[in-house]
């Protein structure tokens, strides 16, 4: 599945699943810690230490998996896990896509205050500014850099490429069909499955 942002930006989507084989929890200094090993359809195996997104697992039950990448990525990222046992879901966020659809406004608005402080200075228009920012010159363009990309960072995170949350559907009917396909060949009751469908 792909799907093209607003600004150009491509993501592609794949999805995953296999069985849990091994898990285990502890806590160490106050945290917990969360080790998980599944093999996938295709037989490989692969760990999981970061706990899934947080959906809880038991050893033989099966999950199913959303990956991501962004402009062709080679490697993708984990942004949503369905345990297909249990029923339950979670995604990265309410929006996935956007996550990985960070606009340049920061990294361009610190790049043109450099220039534009950089112009200013050889240029000699210092004398229009006030006696303070002459005197430190080097601070307060330091400090206009930032903040120019402070508010540009602020916002690039303010645009949502998925207004309508069309990924986060489709992902998510995506792992729901998986785990109706496993339920069906695995004679599981369909019972929850097809309420969650309905729903």
């Amino acid at each position: 599945m792909e799907f093209q942002s607003g600004n150009g930006l491509l993501l592609r989507y794949w999805f995953t699943a296999g069985d849990v084989v091994g898990t285990r929890s502890w806590i160490y200094r106050g945290e917990w810690y969360h080790e998980t090993w599944i093999r996938a359809d295709d037989g490989r195996e692969w760990r999981s230490t970061a706990g899934l997104l947080g959906i809880a697992v038991n050893r033989g039950q099966r999950l199913a998996f959303a990956w991501c990448a962004a402009n062709d990525a080679a490697a993708g990222d984990l942004v949503a896990v369905r345990n297909c046992t249990t029923g339950e879901s979670r995604a990265i966020s309410q929006a996935i896509a956007t996550a990985y659809d960070r606009r340049a406004y920061g990294r361009w608005g610190m790049l043109l205050a450099l220039l534009a402080a950089c112009a200013m200075g050889q240029g000699g228009y210092t004398d229009t500014l006030p006696a303070f920012v002459v005197a430190h010159w080097l601070p307060c363009s330091l400090i206009l850099v930032l903040v120019a990309g402070l508010l540009g960072f602020v916002l690039s995170a303010q645009v949502d490429p998925d207004p309508e949350r069309e990924v986060d559907r489709k992902i998510q009917l995506a792992l729901a069909g998986m785990e109706y396909a496993w339920r069906a060949t695995a004679d599981v009751p369909l019972v929850t499955i097809r309420h969650q469908l309905a729903a």
